[in-house]
């Protein structure tokens, strides 16, 4: 049986069909991340008698979709028409009569290496992804200075990139210069030493847009703020849109001058978390395709539990896994996997982590002994750091909320997830206690490694 559905029952029908999807993921057929990143994306082009066409963001966006999720859409098809037309998904990189009424003012986005549409979104990093995309559509209106940090390979330089490739493309004629905090040293350096610091103020005090990857570097160093300070004033007084990245917020710089950190508090500041799992989840499926490499769910699930420190973690081990298939021309295996991960964590973080390590460097953090954590102390101070250790225990291993409790001295598991639920909101919300944290768990990994 067919049903024909035309083009303008297909914008409707289709409606439904993601609504349908969605559902899917209160029933835990598919995750909310796979949700937002795929499918909710999708746009229907065209329909006749016994298919549907479809348009993914990309083409990499596209292959995922037919891999992975074709038959979840014909699923919902069939729920919503009583039919399962042919599904084919499209990318803008096709060549396709559209036939909607769109398709004359549709513009074909360039190709880069990061942009918005292969940045995947998860808990972690939607707010600072929001942000940058409003700074990229209002450069100079919105958000000024835009202020991103986070921990190194989390995806900063991604989404600064992603601004400054957004803004190319819509104002090919936008003056817009990136430079690395110890680029813009060195530059002013060479440039004193040539006794050219007004070339130097001309490329930068000029810009329409300054991109500023890694700021922190600047810190400590005299004269680079002192110029700094004054390209920053000249550049936002003119209404040049500026964006900076740092490993960590401008009060936790400890050696930046106050009136810098008083100006990069201007704008909006936003801040990028270690990935969840169904974000690491998504950042493999979709590095893995846009290498042409097929993972099966169990290798990219033992991938996402094993590699939780940052995203270049899982690029180099998805490289590892390509090279290894073009050399052997065999699909990955999970043996092959663990193999992999092997040799990168042998330079990272191989040594296993457990509770009582976390529990004694928390304890060393807050000038207290591993076995007053696990008291019945009430004092703030204690209670604290029993807290934090719970948070760090919960998000560095596997363990249970009854073994975190057994392990902090025979607390329940309900009070463990106090515990955890309290960090949890004091890192959405404290800047100084989410670079604590951040700390403690990078301290940690590199004990582990021997580093």
């Amino acid at each position: 049986m067919t049903v024909k559905i035309n083009m303008i029952d297909i914008k409707e029908t289709f409606k439904e069909v993601l609504a349908y999807l969605e559902h899917m993921v209160a029933e835990n057929k598919i995750t909310a991340v796979a949700f937002d990143t795929w499918l909710s994306r999708l746009e229907p082009v065209s329909s006749d008698e016994n298919s549907v066409t479809l348009r993914a963001p990309s083409e990499w966006a596209k292959s995922t979709v037919l891999n992975r999720y074709n038959s979840l859409i014909s699923e919902a098809f069939l729920n919503i028409t009583g039919t399962v037309p042919e599904i084919k998904i499209i990318s803008d990189e096709d060549t396709v009569e559209d036939t909607s009424p769109s398709s004359e003012n549709r513009v074909t986005p360039q190709k880069y290496e990061y942009t918005f549409e292969n940045f995947i979104v998860g808990k972690s990093n939607e707010f600072a992804r929001a942000a940058a995309l409003g700074v990229a559509q209002n450069p100079g209106r919105e958000f000024n200075p835009l202020f991103i940090h986070g921990p190194s390979g989390l995806g900063k330089t991604h989404l600064i990139h992603a601004i400054g490739n957004r803004i190319k493309h819509d104002h090919p004629d936008t003056n817009i210069v990136y430079v690395t905090g110890e680029m813009f040293t060195n530059e002013l350096i060479e440039a004193i030493q040539k006794q050219d610091t007004a070339s130097f103020r001309n490329k930068f005090r000029t810009a329409d847009v300054l991109l500023v990857d890694d700021v922190q570097f600047i810190s400590g160093k005299e004269s680079t703020q002192e110029e700094f300070f004054h390209t920053f004033n000249e550049l936002h007084s003119h209404g040049s849109q500026i964006v900076i990245t740092s490993d960590r917020p401008p009060k936790a710089i400890k050696t930046l001058e106050d009136r810098i950190k008083t100006r990069f508090e201007w704008g909006l500041i936003s801040d990028i978390g270690f990935p969840e799992y169904e974000t690491r989840v998504a950042i493999i499926n979709s590095k893995a395709d846009e290498m042409g490499l097929y993972l099966s769910d169990e290798i990219s699930s033992y991938m996402a539990t094993r590699l939780n420190a940052n995203v270049r973690q899982l690029e180099g081990c998805i490289k590892k896994i390509s090279a290894y298939q073009q050399l052997m021309n065999t699909p990955p295996t999970l043996v092959q996997v663990q193999n992999i991960i092997r040799e990168i964590l042998s330079d990272d973080d191989i040594a296993p982590i457990g509770s009582e390590r976390i529990i004694n460097d928390v304890a060393q953090v807050y000038s207290l002994k591993a076995e007053d954590i696990r008291s019945k102390s009430r004092a703030k101070q204690v209670s604290t750091a029993r807290k934090v250790a719970a948070y760090v225990i919960k998000e560095m291993t596997n363990a249970s909320l009854m073994d975190i409790g057994a392990d902090l001295g025979g607390r329940d598991h309900a009070t463990v997830s106090f515990y955890i639920n309290d960090i949890s909101k004091q890192v959405k919300n404290d800047d100084v206690m989410r670079v604590m944290i951040e700390d403690i768990i990078m301290n940690i990994k590199k004990t582990a490694s021997g580093t």
